[in-house]
């Protein structure tokens, strides 16, 4: 921005929203600042994130939906002042005298109501169309650039209160829109508020105007871009948000990193819109979030107000990676220090005193991968992923382990988490290093990079990597689902294919196909897209048939154990209500199995770090996780029957028995090999019978109760197993895996 900005005299610089998001940047905050009144620290995230924002100068900011990662209050109080927040023994810098100030900009948005909210000291709520102020909430506002007045209006996504706790804030632009509600409808439910404020700008003389959205899919924003064309509405420019999509042209330079391809990624940079007979021009742009791109648009307007040209040169995304800073400036710059050099020295000490609290999450290792852990944006949100599956895993052994410790008081009748789900809008980035290599173009995607300053080794997982990937640390429940709501979930997981939206779902205890071109679930009417659906053992095996031939097969109320966090639970994401008997694991003692990672008790991250800890472990001699992630035409658990042939129903095996038991001889029950006595170690009862018995339940899933008898019998114990030993020299491995287990002895 530094290197851009100056070049021509006229400059607004807006931003259309979700300018924090809940990360560990944002959390840090929490603990860098302090407050006067107490020595200790503020406890208010975001506050590195606004300071950041006031050096970069914006005139103005859309609201988005992460303006809401802390709830209503954690927004107000991030745009309200705060003089008892001052800069804190732990590193944070950035504010000045008089305490933190807010925001130097206003947020904008036309379909919010703020006249039920409880405003901090030193909020406003104003009107639009008038001069941009600080510490303010509007509709619309009259940046005045060198004499000339330009109106800017903002838009949130009408589905705000379906993706975060807006609290009292209301809705003006309808109630009962969720993120598969058709587009048509988002669109005209927002397009009468920019009429009013584009009505109201007009009446004030301003002939230049600005939309800045904030609709989360790029498709209604073009949708509404074009609308207000036809209508003829006076709106000159659209900048979309929120849908990260990098817009940018075929000849110009886009990051080393980026992921995105077409059509994901747009082409060209701007796109004009024109209505039937080319008398009235929209130009819509769109840019890549987290600090990926700055986006200049370089337009001429002739006196009343009609953009005339569009500078082809300049108009461009230009990407912030270090070869991006390289070409704006005259000498070579190829180092990170170089690209510091060049920065705001406010902005480099506010990230260097997040960078140390940082530097403490990535200490902190939990377990290996030798493969890249894809959450990349447009994969988690369209298709399976290998880190979407190895969250929707760890979940599943997350809650056994509070099941197997308290039963029915967790969940009555139930003996086993058998499913689990996560939507991919809450998948937040991909855990390893994705590169595009210059000399060939090809895209090379690695395990976690080495962190030396911490030694932290490649392919180490660390507390930072789970907690950028798992931003929310949503709260886990367990509750019970029947074959009917599994069905019902696995249409709405994905009803918004084939568009990019967070609600497509990840999962764990089972698999399905499904055909993208049949009727899609929307809030009124089932959907049709489901063809087959089977429950899994950990193998990846078929066990029990829940739909076939997109038909649901057996009695639809029989239930099944689930964990899935608190907020989809309840209709997040418009995700269907039909989970029951819910209890929220953090309303329980956390589990002595689970006592390894010591993050937030009953929490996505703490899921994850305790799985990791448990089965990909190097320092109990465990080997990484290795489950490539692979194109759709290879994936089994979500399979897309536009890429591939369905297999969903092949190999079909029995479930699991909850009680194996031995014989009066000399037994082998090996929990990697299970053959005709079906033990495969995972939650089951095994009674070994006479004999000297083998019982290996090294690499096993666990919460087995193994009970040896009369006879010499050796046990491999693996991970949080109670076993009772009988009469006779029983030797037993207790070293050789996770750990956690029961044992008692016999004669």
């Amino acid at each position: 921005m530094n290197a851009l900005q100056d070049d021509y005299a006229n400059t607004i610089k807006l931003t259309s929203g979700d300018i924090y998001i809940s990360s560990p940047l944002y959390a840090a905050s929490s603990d860098i600042y302090d407050r006067a009144s107490t020595g200790e620290p503020a406890g208010l995230p975001g506050v590195a994130d606004i300071l950041i924002q006031n050096e970069l100068g914006w005139h103005a900011a859309t609201v988005g939906n992460h303006e809401f990662s802390s709830g209503e209050a954690g927004f107000l109080n991030l745009v309200a002042p705060d003089p008892d927040i001052i800069n804190g023994a732990g590193g944070g810098v950035g504010i000045g005298e008089g305490g933190y100030a807010g925001t130097s900009f206003p947020y904008l948005a036309t379909n919010l109501d703020y006249s039920n909210s409880l405003l901090p000291a030193g909020l406003e709520v104003v009107a639009g169309a008038q001069a941009p102020k600080g510490n303010s909430l509007t509709t619309s506002v009259i940046v005045n650039i060198n004499g000339e007045s330009i109106g800017v209006i903002g838009v949130v996504t009408p589905h705000l209160p379906a993706i975060a706790d807006i609290g009292n804030i209301r809705m003006t632009s309808g109630d009962n829109i969720g993120a598969s509600t058709p587009f048509q409808i988002q669109v005209d439910a927002v397009i009468g508020g920019v009429k009013q404020e584009v009505a109201a700008l007009e009446a004030k003389g301003v002939n230049k105007i600005i939309v800045g959205t904030h609709l989360q899919q790029f498709e209604i924003e073009k949708m509404l871009a074009q609308e207000l064309v036809n209508q003829n509405i006076g709106v000159d420019i659209l900048i979309g948000g929120g849908s990260h999509r990098v817009m940018a042209n075929a000849d110009f330079p886009i990051r080393q990193d980026e992921t995105q391809t077409p059509p994901q990624l747009l082409q060209p940079y701007p796109q004009k819109l024109t209505n039937s007979d080319n008398t009235n021009t929209l130009y819509l742009l769109n840019t890549g979030a987290n600090y990926r791109y700055i986006s200049r648009l370089v337009a001429n307007f002739d006196e009343n107000g009609v953009v005339t040209s569009i500078d082809a040169t300049d108009s461009q995304a230009y990407a912030t990676d270090t070869p991006g800073v390289d070409r704006l400036y005259a000498e070579n710059i190829t180092t990170p220090e170089q690209v510091r050099a060049k920065a705001d020295p406010e902005i480099v000490g506010i990230v260097d005193g997040l960078s140390n609290n940082l530097n403490q999450q990535d200490a902190n290792i939990f377990g290996q991968t030798d493969v890249f852990l894809n959450g990349i944006r447009g994969d988690a949100r369209t298709q399976e992923t290998n880190l979407g599956n190895l969250i929707s895993d760890a979940q599943i052994y997350y809650g056994q382990q509070y099941l197997n410790k308290y039963g029915d008081q967790l969940l009555e009748g139930i003996e086993k988490i058998q499913i689990s789900f996560k939507n991919g809008g809450g998948i937040r980035d991909y855990i390893g290093t994705s590169t595009i290599l210059d000399e060939v173009g090809e895209l090379v995607q690695l395990p976690p990079a080495a962190n030396p300053e911490v030694g932290k080794e490649e392919g180490d997982v660390s507390q930072l990597d789970i907690s950028n990937s798992l931003r929310f640390d949503r709260d886990l429940v367990a509750g019970t689902v029947t074959a009917a709501g599994i069905y019902e979930l696995a249409e709405h997981m994905v009803s918004a294919l084939p568009t990019i939206n967070g609600l497509f779902g990840q999962v764990g205890g089972f698999k399905f196909s499904f055909d993208p071109t049949a009727k899609a679930r929307t809030p009124e009417t089932p959907g049709e897209r489901i063809q087959n659906l089977v429950l899994i053992n950990e193998k990846g095996e078929g066990t029990e048939v829940i739909v076939k031939n997109g038909q649901l097969v057996g009695n639809p109320n029989r239930s099944f154990g689930v964990v899935a966090n608190s907020v989809l639970a309840n209709g997040g994401d418009s995700y269907p209500d039909v989970i029951t008997n819910q209890v929220r694991l953090d309303s329980l003692p956390q589990p002595d199995s689970l006592n390894q990672a010591q993050l937030t008790p009953g929490a996505e991250q703490d899921a994850l770090a305790e799985y990791l800890a448990a089965f990909y472990n190097n320092k109990k001699g465990q080997t990484p996780y290795s489950q490539a992630d692979t194109p759709q035409s290879g994936d089994t658990r979500i399979q897309n029957l536009n890429f591939r042939e369905d297999t969903v129903l092949e190999g079909i095996q029995p479930p699991l028995p909850t009680v194996v038991n031995g014989t009066p001889g000399n037994d082998f029950f090996d929990a990697a090999l299970p053959d005709a006595n079906r033990f495969a170690g995972d939650n089951q009862m095994l009674n070994t019978g006479s004999g000297d018995d083998t019982v290996d339940v090294t690499s096993a899933v666990g919460g087995n109760n193994i009970r040896t008898a009369a006879g010499n019998d050796t046990v491999y114990a693996g991970t949080n197993n109670r076993i009772d030993t009988g009469v006779g020299n029983d030797l037993l491995f207790l070293g050789s895996a996770g750990g956690n287990n029961i044992v008692t002895g016999g004669t």
